[in-house]
């Protein structure tokens, strides 16, 4: 359940909509579950990975992005580069606009739920959606395009027109402003402090306290056309105060999620003296780690994938050296290139990288090596 793009949130805001027909045709919005369905007539619906290929076709897109009315406006997706869309509005002239500004977006036929542990994801009819990936078969869908949440749709489920305006939330409380470079996020549980299994949602939005645990809160926040309920640090909760919560800036953001605590001051950025002090080392818990990488992975495949179709025998041993920067963030990358010299490759790898987001080390920087062998799928026989 990484999208969000988030102007999905900021179009339900806006009261741009997407009206269901009137006879809409069967949905299926469970999870995909590939081992099922089929041969009973069963919809079947197709294995699609986070932020994977997209197809070209129509979509929704936040208006202000593209210098359009404010709201969702429909636009062409003609091509999908890896930092980038090409996007044709209104029939005219193709624009390329950065992934980082917008993201394609649809609106939902049917009411959608997305629940790990006690993250729970409602999403009503005619809720805008990010679409992650898409194919004729099927959508990816979520409220955010960089985290996890997310579920596949039939594409009867999805529709680019217009989507009801909803009703203004009303709660006992606010999500409360955080500190620069944060956002508050939701969390599954209450087992260690991973953030990158958190969702974001921003400041201004309506809020129910639910239950309290320590430095934790069960909160139900309302969003445009459903909610989210989750555990969250219990500091994010604050009573009265108002506002229009920036539903896109929360979704594609991608800052560093604020956990119960974590000191709001900014990290030690001093050079360190490690053979004075072994437990001052920069580190981040081998399994945070191993959690990014993980779901990084099929990114990476999804570029040498992509370059498969351009240089069908491309084999490629890729090496990739990464400082991790005191928020998280991948600050300098070094990509070491296999047998094979790929430029276009790299650079997918490269962007895709890049927008990973790591738990903060305790001090200072971290520096990570991964590789990846990368090669054609064995030929099947006949």
């Amino acid at each position: 359940m990484r999208a969000a793009a988030s102007g999905l949130l900021l179009a339900l805001a806006l009261g741009v909509g997407c009206g269901p027909s009137e006879e809409p045709p069967p949905i299926v919005s469970d999870p995909l579950d590939p081992s099922t369905g089929g041969d009973d007539g069963e919809v079947v619906l197709p294995q699609l990975g986070r932020l994977g290929r997209l197809a070209s076709g129509r979509y929704l897109f936040d208006g202000a992005a593209l210098g359009e009315d404010p709201g969702l406006h429909p636009a062409e997706l003609i091509e999908a580069n890896v930092d980038s869309f090409v996007l044709s509005v209104d029939g005219g002239p193709h624009r390329e606009v950065s992934r980082r500004d917008v993201w394609p977006m649809a609106c939902l036929r049917r009411a959608v739920q997305i629940d790990e542990a006690d993250l729970h994801i409602r999403l009503g009819e005619g809720t805008p959606v990010y679409v992650l990936a898409s194919s004729s078969g099927g959508a990816r869908v979520s409220v955010a395009i960089h985290m996890e949440h997310s579920t596949v749709v039939h594409p009867t489920a999805l529709t680019t027109e217009e989507c009801p305006a909803p009703a203004p939330a009303s709660a006992d409380g606010r999500i409360a402003d955080v500190s620069s470079g944060d956002v508050a996020c939701l969390f599954p549980d209450m087992e260690g402090f991973d953030e990158t299994v958190g969702l974001p949602v921003p400041s201004g939005a309506a809020a129910e306290l639910r239950a309290t645990d320590g430095d934790w809160a069960q909160l139900r926040v309302q969003i445009p056309g459903g909610y989210v309920q989750g555990w969250a640090s219990a500091s994010v909760h604050a009573s009265g105060g108002g506002g229009d919560p920036d539903w896109r800036s929360a979704a594609l953001g991608g800052r560093r999620c604020l956990l119960p605590g974590r000191s709001e001051t900014a990290a030690n950025t001093d050079p360190l003296d490690l053979d004075e002090d072994p437990s001052a080392r920069p580190m981040i818990p081998p399994e945070a780690v191993e959690r990014v990488f993980a779901q990084g992975t099929p990114q990476i495949r999804a570029c040498y994938d992509a370059r498969l179709n351009e240089v069908p025998d491309l084999a490629v041993d890729l090496e990739v050296l990464l400082l991790v920067d005191p928020d998280g963030r991948v600050d300098r990358l070094q990509i070491t290139r296999g047998r094979t010299a790929d430029e276009a490759l790299t650079r997918c790898v490269d962007e895709v990288i890049r927008r990973w987001r790591f738990l903060p080390p305790r001090v200072g920087a971290v520096q990570l090596r991964r590789s990846w062998s990368l090669r054609p799928p064995a030929p099947t026989a006949d």
